[in-house]
């Protein structure tokens, strides 16, 4: 989770591509497929901030908190 919200920290700011990248490559594939669940809902979206990065923040937030109720 911390990743995620590194990536989102990081795309607001001027780094080197390779450290945005590498954070980019290990995020993708939490993101990718919410994306897509995202862009069927709301195709035509022209809000000017990731809803996809936000829902799958709050997915992986409550997989975290059944992991460890568990």
């Amino acid at each position: 989770m911390a990743l995620l919200f590194l990536r989102a920290i990081l795309s607001w700011i001027p780094v080197g591509d390779s450290v945005y990248g590498a954070v980019e490559f290990m995020t993708e594939p939490v993101i990718a497929p919410v994306r897509k669940i995202v862009d069927k809902i709301m195709p035509d979206s022209s809000l000017p901030i990731d809803i996809s990065f936000i829902a799958a923040y709050v997915i992986v937030s409550i997989f975290e908190l059944i992991l460890s109720a568990v």
